[in-house]
């Protein structure tokens, strides 16, 4: 494999080079305080350091950094993060604030990662060329190799802060959650292999046996999904689809731990979830603690509020993005930092758009993973790049 790589390298140099790092960069964000492993800092932020500092020894793409949909795009996120900051000075007496440094990070991270998506240049070709082989190495890495009490385990994740999900260690990573928005990219451009669909069902289905993650493997599904309807009328395509959900739901209800299969299945009887239930009661008590004033304009980044549940006193993200961000910057912030997802529908193809933003609010609505975790807005503008980058070529060519 590290030959291939090597000789993909040299071919092309610096589309598959760019490719590389970005897809790297994914894979290294595993979200919130896992995978950091010095001083807080995770391999995501040196990744990102590095690809941040390389933009400036890049050559200018003016298609894309003049454009004013991209440079309003990256203004956005940069007003979001000077609009929580002033809402955090204006209320700082009156709420908590005890992490507002560990919150700012995670609204730095937007601006940084949009621009650096901007500046490099994703070939989805030489993605697919190596999906097969890097997939193969997390198999055999989840499957032998990950495991509390593990080196890489141990590398990369605080053993005295272990959770448990029934009578099971939940391990919460490395995940691969970077593959989803890039195979929606590989069906909606028809280049989708059916080797690359079986892989890619076995190694979602190990890392939920081996995590339980239940949301996540739900995101997961959605490239499945989204090529039975994409090919339907591939009959081949199809046929191997369904023997791969057939082979999933096999799996799951013979292998699968049995507390983590009925978390799974709770998720079509939310009421008697408890997990669901704690969301419900948590997010209810947050917006007992909020005003009129507060509900438009938000507390700031950092806040904090009140909340008396499992011996919880102060809470700073909710299981939902989209109330946290209410909560932080207001409705108003809310809708500021929604509208570069929104205006990317001019650009995206329509159904992998609508999947992309499916899978964004599926993820925003049952965690605070949208802030925490870049992984998933990082994956979301790879892809918008990549079609920008198309649309603008294709219009510069036309005139």
């Amino acid at each position: 494999m590290l030959l291939f790589l090597v000789n993909e390298l040299t071919v092309n140099t610096k589309s598959n080079t760019d490719t590389f790092l970005l897809l790297s960069l994914g894979l290294s964000s595993f979200g919130g305080a896992h995978g950091r492993f010095i001083y807080g800092i995770g391999l995501f932020d040196i990744l990102l350091i590095i690809l941040f500092v390389r933009t400036f020894f890049l050559r200018e793409d003016s298609l894309l950094i003049f454009n004013k949909d991209v440079f309003s795009m990256l203004i956005i996120y940069v007003l979001v993060i000077l609009y929580g900051l002033y809402r955090t000075i204006s209320e700082v007496n009156s709420t908590g604030y005890q992490f507002i440094i560990m919150e700012l990070r995670f609204f730095i991270y937007y601006p940084v990662f949009f621009y650096i998506t901007l500046k490099h240049s994703f070939n989805i070709s030489f993605f697919q060329k190596i999906f097969p082989y890097i997939s193969l190495c997390y198999i055999v890495m989840w499957t032998f190799c990950l495991y509390p009490g593990s080196e890489i385990h141990n590398f990369l994740y605080d053993i005295n802060n272990m959770q448990l999900i029934g009578d099971k260690f939940r391990i919460f990573g490395p995940n691969v959650l970077i593959f989803v928005p890039l195979m929606l990219t590989l069906i909606n451009c028809s280049k989708i292999r059916s080797l690359d669909v079986i892989i890619y069902c076995v190694l979602i289905l190990i890392i939920f046996i081996k995590s339980g993650g239940r949301t996540y493997f739900i995101y997961y599904l959605i490239p499945i999904f989204y090529l039975l309807y994409q090919r339907r009328k591939q009959k081949k395509i199809v046929l191997i689809s369904l023997l791969s959900l057939f082979c999933i739901y096999y799996f799951l209800t013979n292998y699968t731990d049995e507390f983590f299969l009925l978390r799974l299945s709770n998720v079509i009887n939310v009421t008697s979830d408890s997990s669901f239930m704690y969301r419900v009661h948590n997010m209810l008590e947050m917006y007992e603690q909020l005003n009129t004033t507060n509900i438009l304009f938000g507390n700031g980044i950092g806040s904090s509020y009140i909340v008396y549940l499992a011996g919880w006193r102060v809470s700073f993200f909710l299981d939902n993005t989209f109330a946290t961000l209410i909560y932080k910057i207001g409705v108003i912030g809310l809708i500021i930092f929604m509208l570069p997802f929104l205006r990317a529908r001019k650009i995206i193809p329509k159904s992998l758009y609508l999947c992309l933003i499916s899978g964004l609010i599926l993820i925003g609505s049952t965690s605070y993973h949208l802030i925490t975790n870049p992984v998933f807005s990082y994956g979301f503008f790879l892809v918008f790049f990549l079609y920008k980058r198309q649309f603008l070529i294709g219009s510069h060519s036309k005139s």
